[in-house]
């Protein structure tokens, strides 16, 4: 009994955390405003009653099927799982009216333990490729000095001789020496 009650809690603050993070326009589906989690658990589509989930996690994963099957079969909404692990698709027939579909998206959260990815802030494809670029250009460049310097200390040494420059002949018109001084030591850290 106290298994279960403690379940339920988890259940109920993982379901009022959805609710909160679904308010996010980012993390709602077009699908009756649920959450919707990129890449960890989407709601590819719904209809009352009906839930269809792409889940990657389980694609060619039997345990992590056998997992949701065995568990959601136990809560008397669900009527029937389908799970297809060559795809990654998990659909869900459930009493609507029973139960809220917001609170199967935590449950299946829970039960594959995805809650740590759920919370994790979405980095965007462009920006990971930006970081992806500067990280290569600054190891060409450390590799072409053979370990002498880096990008980041060739940006740092440009700021301060620009700063030194700057201060010395007194053109500081649109970005003074103080900018690139504080610009500079801003790489430091």
């Amino acid at each position: 009994m106290n298994y279960i009650l403690k379940n339920l809690i988890v259940l109920a603050a993982s379901t009022a955390t959805i609710k909160v993070l679904g308010r996010d326009n980012s993390r709602i589906s077009k699908h009756n405003n649920l959450p919707d989690f990129k890449g960890i658990v989407e709601v590819r589509h719904a209809i009352d009653g009906r839930i269809r989930f792409y889940i990657p996690i389980l694609r060619n994963n039997e345990q992590a099927k056998n997992v949701l099957a065995n568990e959601l079969k136990k809560i008397g909404s669900v009527r029937s799982i389908e799970a297809n692990t060559n795809i990654g698709t998990l659909i869900i027939n459930y009493d609507n009216r029973r139960m809220e579909p917001q609170l199967l998206i935590a449950v299946i959260i829970k039960l594959l333990c995805l809650e740590e990815e759920v919370s994790k802030k979405p980095v965007p494809v462009l920006s990971n490729e930006m970081q992806l670029v500067k990280d290569s250009i600054n190891m060409a460049i450390y590799n072409k000095s053979k370990g002498i310097v880096d990008g980041r200390s060739i940006l740092i040494l440009a700021l301060l001789s620009s700063a030194a420059y700057r201060f010395y002949t007194g053109t500081g018109n649109k970005v003074g020496p103080t900018t690139c001084l504080m610009w500079a030591l801003s790489y430091l850290d």
